[in-house]
């Protein structure tokens, strides 16, 4: 059983469950979202985000990638995601990464850009690949006068991907009260 990790800010996997999987690489939160995208989930996502930007104070990033198996969020998940969009919590940008294509790729992209409607975020937030996503973090940091290596984000990120994949879920979670 894999618990939750309490450090902040480092490149560490914290959470790995049946539904999603949560990682830190420097100050972006990474979420895996595996099967059912449900409130309590996105609860705990949300509080993980809250926590990150107290630790990086000028400034974080959403990364989240969306496996092709994993069904649309329920209406509480829907409603919390929006309210963490809406709300920021010092995000300087997010993205959404899909991993398949056709039809449900599609899918994807309208839930997401119905997500970013209803929150209308003061930050870009975008569906693309992840190198995209790498440059727009890295345009965004740079506007914000911090740094970001996007030359490390890429491979980091994905090796990061691949040990959430690997290991085995846990029901462990840190969900606010």
């Amino acid at each position: 059983m894999h618990a939750a990790n309490s450090t902040v800010g480092a490149t560490s996997v914290e959470l790995v469950t049946q539904d999603y999987a949560v990682a830190v690489w420097r100050n972006v939160l990474v979420v895996d979202w595996r099967e059912r995208t449900t409130g309590e989930g996105a609860r705990d996502v949300q509080f993980r985000l809250q926590r990150l930007a107290r630790a990086y104070p000028e400034g974080i990033f959403y990364l989240a990638f969306v496996a092709e198996s994993a069904s649309p969020p329920d209406l509480e998940a829907r409603q919390t995601l929006a309210t963490m969009l809406k709300t920021g919590n010092s995000l300087v940008a997010g993205a959404v990464v899909f991993d398949g294509a056709g039809l449900r790729g599609a899918f994807v992209r309208g839930v997401a850009t119905g997500l970013v409607m209803l929150a209308r975020p003061q930050f870009p937030f975008v569906v693309c690949t992840l190198h995209d996503a790498a440059k727009l973090f890295a345009d965004m940091a740079s506007a914000h006068r911090s740094s970001f290596d996007m030359q490390r984000f890429v491979p980091e990120v994905l090796t990061l991907r691949a040990s959430m994949l690997s290991q085995p879920a846990s029901e462990t979670r840190v969900v606010s009260p």
